[in-house]
């Protein structure tokens, strides 16, 4: 009898040991999941930042481009308002020649 509970004990024994190592595979192709995920993720992460960089470049650039369009915009309008004024004074003149 004594000899049917060591063999007992040594088999809940290798049970045990058998859970364990079926857990550490668990554990470690959970761990092989998460970082092929993490890789994943890290790649993803430095594409978005290179589309991020390119967009701020972008936006950089049309700021500048509409920076320079409001001052070519500001400029022509000071050139409509000189002819302006001076087409004024070209029509009183002409007005008073020919009065």
């Amino acid at each position: 009898m004594e000899a049917f509970n060591e063999y007992v004990v040594v088999m809940e024994d290798r049970v045990e040991v058998s859970r364990n190592d079926k857990e550490i595979e668990i554990i470690g192709s959970e761990i092989k999941r998460l970082s092929a995920q993490l890789e994943t993720t890290k790649r993803e992460g430095k594409r978005d930042a290179k589309k991020i960089e390119a967009l701020t470049d972008d936006w950089k650039r049309t700021c500048q481009e509409n920076a320079t369009l409001t001052a070519q915009v500001v400029a022509q309008r000071s050139k409509i308002a000189v002819l302006e004024v001076e087409r004024d004074q070209d029509i009183r003149r002409a007005s008073r020649r020919s009065s």
